[in-house]
């Protein structure tokens, strides 16, 4: 309820690759899941903190639509980078 009544009043949010795809465990994957299909996730986070260990992938496994994983890794991110709104999916 909280991350609704966030996204209601303009906040963005985002979800990592390993949460929708269960490496964090099932009880986030279900969150993720969640979030996403309720329309309040805006950007997909690889969650990468060096190509080592936590390299960047971003590979969902099925887990989004085409459209969703274009929206979140392109649309969105492009348009927080130039400043322009970004409207509710």
């Amino acid at each position: 309820g909280l991350l609704a009544a966030l996204v209601g009043r303009g906040a963005l949010a985002q979800v990592t690759v390993g949460s929708l795809t269960g490496h964090f465990g099932r009880i986030p994957q279900q969150a993720a899941r969640l979030m996403v299909r309720a329309g309040l996730v805006h950007v997909l986070a690889s969650d990468a903190h060096d190509v080592a260990q936590r390299a960047p992938v971003l590979d969902v496994n099925g887990a989004l639509t085409a459209e969703q994983y274009e929206r979140m890794t392109s649309a969105v991110p492009q348009a927080i980078l130039a400043g322009q709104p970004v409207r509710s999916s």
